[in-house]
């Protein structure tokens, strides 16, 4: 039992360490029941007295996530050791992703406008893209309310769905199974975000043969407090997206790759950036004329799958409103700051367009000269992906009005073919993104004027750890 123990210290450390951010969820469940009452977001003590006790409150969010970062690096450092084989990892990323589970949702309530809209869709027989939430409140006398209704949050309460018909259909889906318990509901959730990510990291491991990159994932605590804790539909997305790229590279079915990124787009609309480098690179040895024939085919394919998705919901284009209501939200983003510089939204609507105009240009060209050119047998997959990961950073810090620390997951389906240095900048950012929710647990204000200072933390957060990291490269983690 000792020599266990110690050949297992750090895992059983980690395990430690979740379950004290856990605990304090864990014991107000017990004794409340319910987490219908629950009201202390950015209380890391899951209690009023988290939010009486600001400084001390952020103290303890900090330090521990510091200290799961440190595990995790150590983890990774230690992984022959650790794990034997992937059946190892998936058990402890089972594991971790439970304790996980039973934290309530703290930083952002997104999941009960996923489960108020779904519920909506599977009992009040309403289309969620025409009907939002309050419309179906004023219709229900107070003495009768819906308590899956009544958490979703303010900023959500007077929208349609904003994603995809496949997220919104899935919401359906899993609120159907809550008998109409916001607690069940939650569970339900949570139940199929484990999944998901145990599902992503077994894919990430099939598609690399690594155990590195199952862990990278896996055990990434930015992953499991948003995917999990938080229950953010991105973990669903990346799932698809693997699936699509597991089927195009290893599979080499690139016909069905396309039904599953289709879908990832029906959930989030971001997937396309991807799908052409993963088609142009399953091509790049076609003639020309092939090439074009085959790329008009898989289009086809690709907008067959995504209309059959639509016509669930689809009365008429307001569908399509979703995409644009994210834009145009100036929260925690390079706009914000220039906005509050400016001070005229009209001028920061103009740049937005501008910046739109230069990166769907650049994209176009570098689209077309992947099409255009000669046969590309030596081009490996991960040219490819290092192109397209360009694109999806200028699209997360640049072109994204509101951005949030979950959006870092978008990064990891192809975090395995990037240069090692964009690598540790890739898991540098997620300690970043997790610190920065330091200043929502100070101040336990949520709204634009912590956007700029939210932002500001992250970036600094990331530069500091990523020169920490420069400085002992020499006993650096090998991640290659």
């Amino acid at each position: 039992m000792s020599t266990w123990i110690k050949n297992n210290t750090l895992k059983i450390l980690y395990g430690i360490v979740a379950l004290v951010i856990a605990i304090p969820f864990i014991q107000y469940i017990v004794e409340h029941k319910t987490i219908f009452n629950y009201i202390y977001v950015n209380s890391f003590t899951a209690s009023k007295y988290g939010q009486e006790h600001t400084l001390l409150n952020t103290i303890l969010y900090v330090s521990c996530f510091a200290v799961l970062f440190l595990l995790y690096f150590a983890i990774i450092k230690n992984r022959k050791k650790l794990f034997k084989n992937i059946k190892q990892i998936l058990i402890f990323v089972g594991i971790m992703s439970i304790i996980f589970a039973c934290i309530i949702p703290v930083t952002s309530l997104d999941v009960y406008s996923y489960i108020g809209t779904g519920w909506i869709d599977a009992h009040y027989q309403e289309n969620p893209y025409y009907t939002s939430v309050n419309d179906i409140r004023e219709q229900i006398e107070p003495e009768h309310y819906d308590k899956m209704l009544l958490k979703v949050a303010a900023c959500w309460m007077d929208e349609p769905v904003v994603y995809g018909p496949v997220w919104a259909f899935l919401c359906k889906i899993l609120t159907s199974f809550s008998g109409g318990s916001i607690d069940i509901a939650l569970l339900i959730f949570k139940v199929a975000a484990i999944l998901a990510v145990i599902a992503c990291t077994w894919l990430i491991y099939q598609i690399t043969n690594k155990k590195i990159f199952a862990i990278l994932f896996g055990l990434n605590p930015l992953i499991l407090f948003e995917a999990i804790a938080n229950v953010h539909n991105d973990i669903f997305f990346i799932f698809f997206i693997l699936l699509g790229i597991y089927f195009a590279i290893k599979s080499k079915k690139l016909w069905l790759a396309i039904i599953f990124l289709a879908i990832a787009t029906g959930i989030k609309y971001m997937s396309v950036i991807l799908i052409p480098f993963i088609v142009l690179y399953a091509l790049r040895n076609e003639p020309l004329k092939t090439k074009l024939v085959k790329i008009f085919a898989y289009a086809l394919e690709f907008i067959i799958v995504i209309t059959a998705c639509y016509a669930i919901y689809m009365q008429d284009f307001q569908v399509l409103s979703g995409i644009l209501v994210q834009q145009d939200k100036y929260e925690r983003s390079i706009f914000l700051l220039l906005y509050t510089m400016i001070g005229n939204e009209q001028v920061i609507d103009i740049l937005k367009a501008i910046t739109l105009g230069i990166f769907a240009l650049i994209y176009i060209i570098v689209i077309g000269k992947l099409i255009l050119g000669k046969s590309q047998q030596k081009i490996t997959f991960k040219k490819f992906m290092e192109k397209q990961q360009l694109f999806l950073w200028a699209f997360l810090f640049i072109l994204i009005t509101n951005f949030n620390a979950w959006y870092l997951l978008w990064l990891f389906p192809t975090i395995m073919w990037q240069k090692p240095e964009n690598i540790r900048l890739i898991l540098c950012f997620t300690i970043g993104g997790i610190m920065a929710y330091s200043i929502t647990y100070f101040t336990q204000i949520d709204s634009r004027p912590m956007g700029i200072p939210f932002f500001f933390i992250m970036l600094v957060v990331t530069a500091c750890t990523y020169g920490i990291w420069w400085g002992m490269r020499k006993k650096k983690i090998a991640i290659t």
